[in-house]
């Protein structure tokens, strides 16, 4: 499947228009106003059932359970994707799903913002939903509005139309949760030389920032910076490297079963190109470990740097607590 098509599927909760019937049956039954034009009535027990509904549809679609989807919707429902495509009829829009969760993995989470009742049998749904990838590498979010009808005392879709603006996205922190392992202070002793990170979150929470030292014998031989962040031009983690020495280099972040691959190239102090690729793999809380492999430094190729295993820093105690 196309990738538009694919987010078209993933971002279509549904497109449904009320029978003839349910659409006479709302027009024929008198409406008494209130205030402002307000419906009369009490609607609780109606938005009680409305976002259950939600909540139905999330759980059938994370579920793969197309029957149980295509059940919230009007007999001779029609439902259309962000390209334009329709798919008229219950058992349509079931077949739909079916083919749907064969060639995606996708899941869904809604966000249920307002519901406006028209009357009693009429009422309006304004929301987002959010799709995610298993390995929540890919995330789609729209906003959506969707009018349900009461025929024949049930509640059923009848029209939902979805929008996707470039306001409307997933934060980049949203991305970045899934490193969020690497906040905190870590450090790998061996021989005469030390190694120090502290990884921590900037004040917007966008960027994950992350500072090094090596030192050997007490001094200082290396030192450096790095921001984390989300690419939205390549829809990727990315990360920017700066040493003390001067040096840069940027590279992405590619997740591999329970470890991270980062593929950098860059640029040495002294002019000399170079590329590396590291493993970053989390084994707990408190440790983890990394290595580096296929480095090459003006042309020429480097030892691969064997796994180090990081522990968490302890916090320093208090005054009082000492």
């Amino acid at each position: 499947m196309k990738r538009k098509s694919l987010l078209s599927v993933l971002c279509c909760l549904a497109v449904a228009m009320a029978s003839a019937k349910a659409a006479d049956k709302t027009e024929a039954k008198p409406k008494t106003k209130g205030a402002a034009g307000a419906p009369a009535g009490d609607h609780a027990a109606d938005e009680k059932v409305l976002r259950k509904l939600a909540d139905d549809f999330v759980k059938a679609f994370n579920d793969h359970d197309a029957q149980a989807i295509a059940d919230q919707f009007a007999p001779r429902a029609e439902m259309v994707d962000l390209d334009g495509n329709v798919v008229q009829g219950r058992q349509a829009i079931q077949e739909f799903y079916d083919k749907h969760f064969e060639e995606s993995p996708f899941t869904s989470a809604i966000h249920v913002e307002s519901l406006r009742f028209v009357g009693d049998d009429l009422a309006i749904e304004d929301g987002h939903v959010t799709f995610s990838s298993e390995d929540e590498k890919h995330a789609q979010r729209s906003h959506y509005t969707v009018v349900h009808a009461k025929i024949d005392g049930k509640w059923l879709i009848v029209s939902s139309r979805d929008v996707i603006n470039p306001n409307d996205r997933v934060p980049p922190h949203e991305h970045l949760k899934q490193l969020a392992w690497l906040v905190g202070d870590w450090v790998e002793e061996g021989g005469d030389s030390v190694v120090s990170t502290t990884c921590r979150w900037d004040e917007s929470k966008n960027y994950l920032l992350t500072d090094y030292t090596v030192k050997v014998a007490g001094r200082t031989t290396m030192s450096g910076r790095q921001r984390i962040g989300w690419d939205p031009l390549t829809k990727q983690i990315k990360t920017w490297t700066f040493d003390g020495d001067g040096g840069y280099g940027e590279g992405y972040w590619h997740r591999d079963g329970d470890r991270w691959l980062v593929k950098l190239v860059g640029v040495a102090a002294d002019g000399r190109s170079g590329s590396a690729t590291q493993i970053h793999t989390p084994h707990n809380d408190h440790t983890r470990t990394w290595s580096a492999v296929d480095r090459l430094l003006g042309g020429e190729r480097l030892p691969d740097i064997e796994e180090i295993t990081m522990v968490r820093a302890p916090r320093p105690r208090s005054p009082a607590a000492k």
